[in-house]
């Protein structure tokens, strides 16, 4: 998937860095090449990771609802991140 296609919510794993092969969601789009990244454990939604996105593994999933939830900051918690995360990798077959 390109970097213009990015959204809110999406799933990602890193491919490079100290957090390579972990899975996180896009919590924020800085600009073209940098996102905002959380898994709701290590990196939480109050300190999320800048990630440049050719370090990113860009999965065609979303979190549901996440254009709602993201609306309003005080919705998305640490555990619906975390949550979202299991059940989206689930969907596709990964392991957690």
């Amino acid at each position: 998937m390109a970097e213009e296609g990015l959204r809110v919510g999406q799933l990602v794993r890193s491919k490079a860095g100290r957090d390579a092969g972990l899975y996180f969601l896009i919590v924020g789009i800085k600009d073209s090449r940098f996102v905002a990244v959380a898994d709701g454990k290590v990196r939480r939604v109050s300190h999320p990771k800048l990630k440049n996105v050719r370090h990113l593994e860009i999965y065609p999933v979303r979190m549901e609802s996440a254009d709602a939830r993201f609306a309003a900051p005080s919705v998305v918690t640490d555990r619906a991140i975390a949550e979202a995360i299991r059940e989206l990798l689930a969907g596709l077959g990964q392991p957690t």
